[in-house]
């Protein structure tokens, strides 16, 4: 053999080299790629996990407050009681939402409306007035812990028109930091005034 002979075939052969080279090296990439997916995948699994396992266990309950307690018979408290599971130890807040008993109807523009009419309840910041609301906010609470939020029926509305059962629908929003919110919706049976 010559020796242009012979750099032919260094030349093909450092080429075929360079070939398995790359091949070996995409090959390489795509298990390290995939092996990323996997982990990521798995501490997904995990996380999902976690939440579900740590997911507040609530007890919710109405009390009439009636005339002794500053209220009428239009008064009631919501108490909801954090009941574990003992390791989430506290929840930062829980957003306590009254549920319409109206279906809802979009306007003109496709937004959603209620009339305030069509909640049984609104929640109240100074008993027995000051502004209304739909929804409130709970503090900080720890597990075993109970805390009240004070409702009132709305302005000119029959407490129990609508209310099947004597029952109202709420939605409670959990929040604790590093966990994604934890969104519950309960029916709590609501007492009648003066056990009527």
């Amino acid at each position: 053999m010559d020796a242009d002979t012979l750099s032919a075939v260094g030349s093909i052969s450092s080429a075929g080299t360079a070939v398995v080279a790359l091949g070996i090296a995409v090959l390489a990439w795509r298990t390290a790629n995939s092996s990323t997916r996997a982990a990521e995948a798995l501490t997904r699994i995990e996380a999902d996990r976690r939440h579900a396992e740590m997911r507040p266990q609530l007890k919710v309950t109405a009390e009439t407050l009636g005339e002794l307690d500053g209220g009428d018979d239009s008064s009631r408290i919501l108490y909801v009681k954090l009941v574990g599971p003992p390791a989430l130890e506290y929840l930062d807040s829980i957003d306590v939402k009254v549920l319409p008993l109206a279906v809802p109807v979009p306007n003109a523009d496709g937004k959603i409306e209620y009339e305030e009419e069509n909640w049984p309840f609104l929640f109240v910041q100074d008993p027995p007035k000051g502004p209304h609301s739909s929804q409130e906010r709970i503090g900080k609470i720890r597990v075993s812990q109970r805390r009240g939020c004070f409702m009132v029926t709305p302005p000119d509305g029959d407490w129990l028109i609508g209310i099947a059962d004597d029952e109202l629908e709420v939605e409670l929003t959990c929040r604790r930091g590093g966990y994604k919110p934890w969104i519950t919706t309960t029916t709590v049976g609501v007492p009648r005034p003066n056990g009527k």
